[in-house]
C-alpha cells in the first residue's frame, strides 16, 4: 500500500505536505546511512532540506574546514587536507529526481546549497562534476547521488589536489597585490598557504597606493570619508557579532558571554529572512535609523567619521577598499567572505556543532584555498601567470 501511494504521488506531481516532509526525512536518513557505511561521522557533514509547492530540495556537503578536533571521518579528513570540497544537491519534482554532485578545489558548497551558481563556477581542472537525472523513487536517487559523492571524493584527492601556485620569492618580498597602470588593484603573487588575514593586510597596504574610486576628496589615502559605511544592505557574518561583542562589550563578555553577544547582535545586526535551505536569516549592518538602508550611517560610525569598533570591526570592513579591484581580486575576497557568511548561517541553523566557538581572528588564519570558490582561484592563477 505504501509503495502504491508513492507512485500515485509521483504521477500526480504533488501530494500533501505530510508526504513531502516524510520524503525529506527519509532522504536525510539515507544520506546519513550512506556516510556511516563509508566510515564517516554524519554529524561532521552539513545536511539541509526543504519542501514547498510539491518540490523537495536537499543538500549534503562538507564544511570548508574542520570544525572538530579529531574528525572520525576518513573521507572528510582526506578531502579537507587536500583543500577539496564535496557537495551534492538533489531536487525532486513531479516524480523526477535531478542531482548535481561535485568535488572541487576551493569551496562550492554554499553555491550548491543556495542554488546561486552558473556554468563559470565549475572551471575545468578545478571541479569534478556529475549530473544525474532519474525517474525512480527519490530514496534510490539519493543513494546513487551519495555513492557518487563518495566516489568523487576519493578520486579528487589525487586529481584536483595537484593544483598549485608558484612560490616565487615569497609574498612578503614580492607583494600579494600590485597597482595596475590605471590605478586599480591586481593579484601579483599567490601561495597555497596564503591566509585570509594576509589578503586583508595586503588590501589595506596596497589600496593606500592605488587610485580610489569613491572618495569625496582627491587624496589617494583613505581619509575616513565613511561613504562605504552608508551603503545599503551591507552583509555581515554571524562571526562578526562575536567580534564586536568581545571588543565593544569586553567587560560584560568576560563574565556573561551570552549577554554580550545579545547586546552586540541587537546593536549591530539587522536580520532578513531568505528563501534558503537554512533557517537562520541573513544579517546586515544595522544603521543609525534602525534599518539596513541607504543614506543612514552604520551605528558604530562616530561624529568624526571614524569606526567605533575598529579593532573588532566585521570581516567585510577588513576586506573592502575603495580601489578598483580586478576580477581576480574581487572574486577572491568576495567568495571567501560569502563562504563564511554561509557557514555562520549553517551553524546558527543548528546544522553543525563546532567543538569550540569560532572567532574572527581564527578565521583570518585560514588559507584562502579553503574558502575561495574554484572560479576565484582559477582567475587568481590566470592573473598571476599573465600580468597585464
Amino acid at each position: 500500500m505504501k509503495r502504491s501511494t508513492e507512485k500515485q504521488h509521483q504521477k500526480s506531481g504533488g501530494g500533501d505536505s505530510h508526504q513531502l516532509r516524510d520524503h525529506l526525512a527519509n532522504l536525510k536518513e539515507v544520506a546519513r546511512a550512506a556516510l556511516s557505511e563509508n566510515g564517516e561521522d554524519p554529524d561532521h557533514w552539513i545536511m539541509a532540506g526543504s519542501e514547498e509547492g510539491g518540490k523537495i530540495r536537499f543538500f549534503c556537503g562538507s564544511p570548508p574546514f574542520s570544525l572538530t578536533d579529531e574528525p572520525d571521518s576518513p573521507l572528510l579528513s582526506n578531502s579537507l587536507s587536500a583543500n577539496i570540497g564535496l557537495a551534492l544537491r538533489l531536487t525532486v519534482e513531479r516524480g523526477e529526481s535531478e542531482s548535481m554532485v561535485c568535488a572541487s578545489f576551493g569551496f562550492l558548497g554554499n553555491l550548491l546549497c543556495e542554488e546561486s551558481f552558473d556554468s563559470e563556477d565549475f572551471p575545468a581542472g578545478y571541479v569534478m562534476k556529475t549530473q544525474l537525472r532519474r525517474r525512480d523513487q527519490p530514496i534510490q536517487a539519493m543513494r546513487v547521488a551519495m555513492q557518487e559523492m563518495v566516489r568523487l571524493g576519493w578520486a579528487a584527492g589525487s586529481q584536483l589536489s595537484v593544483i598549485s601556485y608558484p612560490s616565487g620569492t615569497g609574498h612578503k618580498s614580492q607583494g600579494v597585490l600590485r597597482v595596475r597602470s590605471d590605478g586599480g588593484l591586481a593579484m601579483q603573487h599567490f601561495e597555497g598557504d596564503m591566509t585570509l588575514g594576509q589578503l586583508s593586510e595586503a588590501m589595506g597596504s596596497t589600496a593606500a597606493k592605488a587610485k580610489l574610486v569613491r572618495m569625496r576628496q582627491t587624496a589617494k589615502n583613505c581619509g575616513g570619508c565613511g561613504r562605504c559605511c552608508h551603503d545599503p544592505d551591507i552583509p555581515l557574518t554571524y562571526f562578526d557579532v562575536g567580534s564586536v561583542a568581545t571588543h565593544r562589550f569586553a567587560d560584560l563578555y568576560d563574565h556573561n558571554p551570552a549577554a554580550a553577544l545579545a547586546r552586540a547582535s541587537e546593536m549591530l545586526a539587522f536580520p532578513k529572512p531568505t528563501n534558503s535551505l537554512l533557517s537562520a536569516p541573513r544579517l546586515y549592518f544595522r544603521k543609525r535609523d534602525s534599518t539596513s538602508g541607504a543614506n543612514s550611517p552604520c551605528i558604530f560610525l562616530d561624529g568624526r567619521g571614524l569606526c567605533g569598533v575598529y579593532t573588532g570591526r566585521p570581516l567585510l570592513c577588513r576586506l573592502y577598499h575603495c580601489a578598483d579591484p580586478s576580477i581576480a581580486v574581487e572574486n577572491l575576497y568576495k567568495s571567501a567572505f560569502y563562504t563564511l557568511e554561509w557557514l555562520g548561517r549553517v551553524i546558527e541553523s543548528g546544522l553543525l556543532h563546532p567543538a569550540r566557538p569560532i572567532t574572527l581572528p581564527a578565521l583570518l588564519e585560514l588559507p584562502l584555498v579553503k574558502l575561495a570558490s574554484p572560479y576565484a582561484l582559477q582567475k587568481v592563477a590566470e592573473e598571476v601567470a599573465n600580468p597585464k
